[in-house]
């Protein structure tokens, strides 16, 4: 609650004028009603509950809502394909309404009831995956997809180039490099000067050597991003952080709500499916330090049928309900065939790792880190490259079909 005592006047206003919008009343005599905040889960934005209790003032149906501060990272979203798609998503009954939004600094939403994030001994439920595969095609389906036909046959190196210069659209090539890895080095540059000159690092050798990791990869990140980009793909609106966290179920499994869209993009059909995989593998809930926990260490998990199979599926089924509004693109059945395969899989893996990877940067604190105060990015942006490497090697070593 502490961190929110900042924004509780403005929460508080801002608040009254929607509960009295959408209940069509009027909160006038501050006798008569209590306005409620708690605390919800957040990484980088402040989310919190907000409750009206009026138990004497009749007509009220709607008592509850999300209030979200955007935070310090605010401006790496694009707010408006965020918003676009949110409303496209409630219409569908896959998300909350959305209230009210300035598109820069709150958004306020529906609050939805009887629902909770997904527990971790769900996450390979199947009617939970069923579920996360109507989603993932919703999003494939929205914003300009077509535009991208085009595109599908071009030769890898165009197409990059493209996606990184010309695209007038955020994809995950423009957002990566040239957002994201531009933005880290702000913050990257302040954090390890402060580090490799302070008593408590100075002969610290893995932390060290882990910061020079990190600042190789962020120097070579456009290559290595090419390095793993596929040969050939579909490219369309996609989530880009399926977790458990992000994803609200009933408990008889009759409600589904994908939600934080805020690291939607064009990206490779399939690569929502391949981030859900990758992120079972983490828990971002811990309650110690460095606040996230890797549930399953053996990485070859990924490659198992369970988690290779999913994602096989998906693209199937895409290709079962999708493959119509692509046949007049050339060598369409093929193109199909070698998104299930692989190779494919594990460079939507490797996609995804780095989009995590450099996002951490954006977030790094000296401070924080030093006193472990809160969650540690910089172990967390290590163990994406240490999934990256794993992933390459299984790209370059192996070459699976």
């Amino acid at each position: 609650m502490e961190d929110l005592l900042e924004h509780k006047k403005f929460i508080e206003s801002k608040s009254k004028e929607i509960f009295e919008h959408i209940n069509s009343i009027k909160l006038t005599n501050d006798e008569d009603y209590k306005l409620e905040i708690t605390l919800l889960s957040g990484l980088s934005n402040k989310i919190c509950k907000v409750s009206l209790h009026a138990p004497n003032i009749k007509g009220i149906k709607i008592t509850d809502l999300v209030f979200k501060i955007f935070g310090e990272g605010g401006d790496l979203v694009d707010r408006d394909t965020e918003l676009s798609i949110m409303r496209f998503l409630s219409k569908s009954n896959y998300g909350p309404k959305i209230y009210e939004s300035d598109k820069k600094t709150y958004r306020v939403e529906e609050y939805l009831n009887n629902v909770t994030t997904l527990d971790v001994k769900e996450k390979h439920n199947p009617e939970v995956i069923e579920e996360m595969k109507k989603a993932f095609l919703l999003y494939n389906s929205h914003g300009d997809h077509e535009y991208y036909k085009d595109f599908i046959n071009l030769p890898k190196k165009e197409l990059f180039d493209y996606l990184l210069n010309k695209d007038d659209k955020q994809n995950v090539i423009n957002f990566t490099v040239k957002k994201l890895r531009e933005l880290s080095k702000k913050t990257l540059i302040p954090f390890a000067k402060q580090l490799r000159e302070s008593d408590k690092f100075k002969n610290d050798k893995e932390t060290l050597e882990n910061l020079k990791r990190i600042e190789y990869y962020i120097e070579n990140f456009e290559k290595l991003l090419y390095d793993i980009f596929p040969e050939k793909s579909i490219i369309a609106l996609t989530h880009n952080d399926a977790h458990p966290l992000n994803v609200l179920v009933s408990h008889k499994f009759d409600k589904f709500f994908l939600i934080d869209h805020e690291f939607c993009c064009f990206n490779f059909v399939g690569v929502d499916m391949a981030n859900y995989n990758i992120e079972n593998l983490f828990f971002l809930g811990a309650d110690d330090w460095p606040f996230y926990i890797i549930h399953e260490s053996d990485f070859s998990v990924l490659s198992e049928g369970l988690y290779y199979n999913r994602f096989k599926d998906y693209i199937e089924y895409f290709s079962e309900n999708r493959k119509q509004e692509y046949s007049e693109v050339k060598n369409i059945d093929e193109i199909l065939e070698y998104m299930k395969s692989k190779d494919y899989y594990w460079r939507c893996l490797a996609v995804s790792g780095l989009l995590w990877f450099v996002w951490a940067i954006n977030y790094l604190s000296y401070d924080e880190f030093a006193n472990q105060k809160s969650f540690s990015y910089f172990h967390f942006s290590i163990d994406r490259l240490v999934h990256i490497y794993l992933i390459a090697k299984e790209i370059i070593d192996k070459g699976l079909k």
